[in-house]
């Protein structure tokens, strides 16, 4: 996605050698200061995903959690399958991205261009710093200044003023994937991880309604 400096809570890095904490920290408080010159980064796909998921999971645990008290009259058995339905539709949305980022997004990224790394975009969250590379490149005379808002690598990352081959998305080239591509290898093992999670929350919701303590019957 596009990439500015000034993306609220990330410090764009360009110097060779890696910033210290206290330096990093003491940069996104002058940002805090700097309010005005806060730019928000817009939302990502994923992120869009994630917010359409989460809002239907919360519905489908309320609907699940009020048709079985309904049906029971049993306040604790509404309460587990609302709460078992809501992590279902966390779970079904994890799996979307999973295949949204491993097998959609791959097969738009048919372009290849070399990009320049201008610097790193880098977050802090519990006292860790992790970064992701920033990357400027030409695609049909046009300039872009792009970054994988959604990836981020602690060590294996293209190092600042080097020169990588990327694959972009001709009809949106500010989306890419650069060389590193180990990520896969996740997401294979996430979808895998949320298919047994599914068949999980599935098993104890009808253990949970043929449960006749729990039903009261």
């Amino acid at each position: 996605m596009i990439y500015d400096p000034r993306y609220r809570g990330q410090v764009f890095w360009d110097a060779p050698h890696k910033p210290d904490l206290m330096t990093l920290i003491n940069m996104l408080q002058d940002q805090i200061r700097l309010k005005s010159e806060i730019v928000y980064p817009p939302s990502g796909k994923d992120s869009k995903t994630l917010g359409i998921g989460l809002g239907i999971s919360a519905l489908l645990g309320l609907a699940a959690g009020g048709i079985t008290y309904l049906v029971t009259k049993v306040g604790l058995a509404s309460f587990i399958v609302g709460f078992i339905s809501l992590f279902f539709g966390f779970t079904v949305t994890a799996l979307i991205i999973a295949y949204n980022r491993l097998i959609v997004r791959p097969r738009l990224m048919t372009s290849e261009v070399n990009a320049l790394c201008v610097g790193h975009s880098i977050t802090i969250s519990d006292h860790h710093t992790t970064r992701t590379p920033v990357f400027k490149y030409t695609y049909n005379g046009r300039e872009y200044l792009a970054y994988d808002g959604n990836y981020a690598n602690k060590t294996k990352i293209p190092a600042i003023d080097s020169t990588v081959t990327i694959n972009i998305d001709p009809e949106d080239p500010s989306e890419f994937m650069w060389s590193e591509r180990n990520n896969k290898r996740i997401f294979f093992f996430a979808a895998a991880i949320c298919v047994i999670m599914i068949i999980g929350e599935i098993a104890m919701i009808v253990v949970t309604l043929g449960d006749k303590g729990i039903m009261g019957g």
